[in-house]
């Protein structure tokens, strides 16, 4: 083997080596960014409380927040009026329809007398659905205002509640809508012990 020949492969192995040594370190490197990325996906994951749930149990809040229940008391009382005054309409229509059946049993009406009282009849008859009708859609709307007041409530104790940013969402758990949940984030005692003293003072 001549020199120049050796010289040549000396050149080719130091080129390999340096290829090699390149692609050991850009490996290190390049495993090294993954590591820190991965870690620093897992940190935000966790950190703060950018992902953070908390949820309180609707029934405890509908069943023990004194609104609500103060609520429930009032709609029950709408609701007797309402069916006081169907009664009322009922009966009224109940004592016509009768008369008009003695009178009609005894013969004492003429064809147009017995054509008046129908018309009468009839009349009380639609009082009693125009009651019923009204009846049901004052309660309604009734029923309506207090639950966009009763949600209204409840957000805005949160809001204070959630200030300082704790969790990025507070949900409801109504029943069959979560299959599990962790109860370390269940959070109705307070929200429930909160919106009472806020009814309170109010």
């Amino acid at each position: 083997m001549n020199k120049s020949a050796g010289l040549i492969i000396n050149g080719v192995l130091l080129l390999a080596v340096g290829i090699l040594y390149y692609l050991h370190f850009s490996s290190e490197k390049q495993g090294g960014t993954d590591t820190v990325v991965s870690r620093r996906v897992l940190d935000t994951s966790t950190a703060g409380n950018a992902f953070r749930i908390a949820y309180f149990d609707i029934d405890s809040i509908t069943n023990n927040y004194q609104y609500c229940v103060d609520v429930k008391n009032q709609l029950d009382i709408v609701r007797e009026e309402t069916e006081k005054k169907i009664a009322a309409k009922q009966n009224e229509f109940d004592i016509a329809y009768g008369r008009l059946q003695e009178k009609a049993s005894a013969s004492k009406l003429t064809e147009a007398e017995m054509n008046r009282e129908k018309d009468i009849l009839s009349e009380k008859q639609q009082a009693v659905a125009d009651e019923r009708d009204k009846g049901t859609a004052g309660f309604e709307q009734k029923r309506k205002l207090y639950e966009v007041q009763i949600k209204n409530n409840i957000v805005e104790y949160l809001r204070q509640y959630n200030t300082p940013q704790r969790f990025a969402f507070i949900l409801a758990d109504e029943p069959g809508i979560f299959y599990y949940r962790d109860s370390l984030y269940n959070i109705t005692a307070e929200v429930l012990e909160g919106l009472n003293k806020q009814y309170r003072k109010k």
